[in-house]
């Protein structure tokens, strides 16, 4: 999915996260909400530990895409048996490996997954997550804090 960027088994695992909770709630496509719940599956990323030291854990962003689950798209098909990602998605994986790169690192992983959510400021899921301020700024300030006592 991230072609010509080398990604971390915790992304992998996100996006099978992500596919596996828009199954679950029926929705038929992936979308940036359900990448949000895949970071947020294994609590020991980074990405997973900059959303909940700001304050977006997992309960909160469940409830927050239950609630917008009827707005959220829906496809009949599948591709191999895998659920399509939506546009918004797509511009999110992009901005992943748009935010390793300015960052230096030569691997993708969760943080740059959610940088990548945040990236596109004008989607449902940034701003959601600007509600609980969870801001491009303030998720590069936390990981940068969170390297640097690792």
């Amino acid at each position: 999915m991230m072609r010509g960027f080398e990604t971390t088994g915790r992304v992998v695992n996100a996006l099978r996260a992500a596919r596996a909770e828009a199954m679950r709630l029926d929705c038929g496509c992936v979308s940036p909400e359900f990448l949000l719940l895949g970071i947020l599956a294994e609590e020991q990323t980074t990405g997973a530990r900059v959303l909940v030291s700001l304050g977006a854990t997992r309960e909160v962003v469940t409830h927050e895409v239950e609630k917008q689950i009827g707005r959220l798209p829906r496809y009949e098909t599948t591709f191999g048996g895998m659920l399509p990602y939506t546009s918004a998605a797509k511009r999110a994986l992009q901005g992943a490996m748009d935010a390793a790169s300015d960052l230096g690192h030569p691997i993708v992983d969760t943080e740059h997954l959610l940088l990548g959510i945040l990236r596109d400021d004008q989607s449902d899921t940034a701003r959601m997550l600007g509600e609980y301020e969870v801001t491009n700024d303030r998720v590069r300030a936390e990981i940068e804090r969170l390297r640097s006592t690792s």
